[in-house]
Parts: structure tokens; sequence; C-alpha cells
């Protein structure tokens, strides 16, 4: 694990890690069929690798928060795939909602915040509910840089992607 990495598990254990809505959607793509993940649109930024990566360092956390709007999100791009392979996805992505630690705040509550005008609901949201007590994995460059300059425990994909740097 990079340095970067490996000071914020220190610093914020291993209780609890939010995954962004993109890196749950390589889960549940690489889970049902690692190949699919360079042939589906809406993952093919990653390699088979980048799966392996994201379910060693996510499964090192006790538990995997969400929030209604990243499912919705992930839900939304899971459809995208031809009928012969979304439902076999959306029965692996199932799985995963059972398991995964799922928390809400009302969306007028959150509309109320400062956050949402700048990065719309789900962003909005994994900030209130993150709130500086858990780890975000997320590889949206905008919403980490503004963790990053909050000092809030934020980690990019990106950061993880690299070589070597989480065995």
């Amino acid at each position: 694990m990079n340095e970067y990495a490996s000071l914020l598990v220190q610093r914020h254990g291993r209780a609890a890690i939010f995954v962004d809505t993109n890196i749950l959607l390589l889960l549940v793509i690489g889970t049902y069929d690692r190949q699919l993940i360079t042939r589906f649109k809406r993952t093919m930024v990653y390699a088979p690798e980048d799966y392996d990566l994201a379910v060693r360092f996510v499964g090192s956390f006790g538990r995997v928060v969400t929030t209604p709007s990243v499912l919705a999100e992930v839900s939304n791009l899971a459809g995208q795939l031809g009928s012969h392979l979304r439902a076999a996805c959306f029965e692996v992505f199932a799985r995963y909602i059972q398991v995964l630690d799922e928390r809400e705040i009302a969306s007028a509550t959150i509309s109320q915040t400062p956050e949402f005008t700048r990065f719309g609901l789900t962003d909005a949201a994994i900030l209130q509910i993150s709130g500086g007590s858990m780890i975000v994995l997320t590889d949206d460059l905008r919403l980490s840089v503004h963790m990053e300059q909050q000092c809030l425990p934020v980690l990019d994909f990106t950061h993880l992607r690299t070589p070597n740097l989480f065995r």
C-alpha cells in the first residue's frame, strides 16, 4: 500500500470505507465476469487487475458504506448492459446490496447544503454521510480534490492503480 493510503488507514482504521459509484460498479461487473470489465463501456477504463486491487483493498475493511443515490447510479449504469448480461449482473448487484451498509439522508436535507449546488445529490450525500469519519474510495477527481482540500479522508483509486502500491 502506498504511504498516503497507509496513513489514511492508520488514522481512520479499517472499520468502514465508503465506495463511490464507479468503483462499486467495477466490483459488481468484475464479480460477474472479470473479462467484461474491458468490454463494458462504463468500466472499460479499468482492467481486470484493477478489479482484483479493488477487491483486496475494499475487502480489508469491516463495512462498505453506501447511499441510495450511489446504488441508483450503479443500477442505472449496469442497466446499460445488454439484456442477456443485465439480469445476471443484477443478481450479483443484489448480493452486494445485501451486505452493504446503506445510509440515508433525505434529499431535501442534502439539497440545503452548500455541496449540493456544487456537486449534485450523490456527491453531496457522500460528503454528508462520510463526514470525515471514514475513507472515501473514489475515482471522481473533482470530489477527491475537494475532499483533500477540506482535509477529509479520501483515496483516489488512480493512486492505488499504480503497480506495486498495494499488495
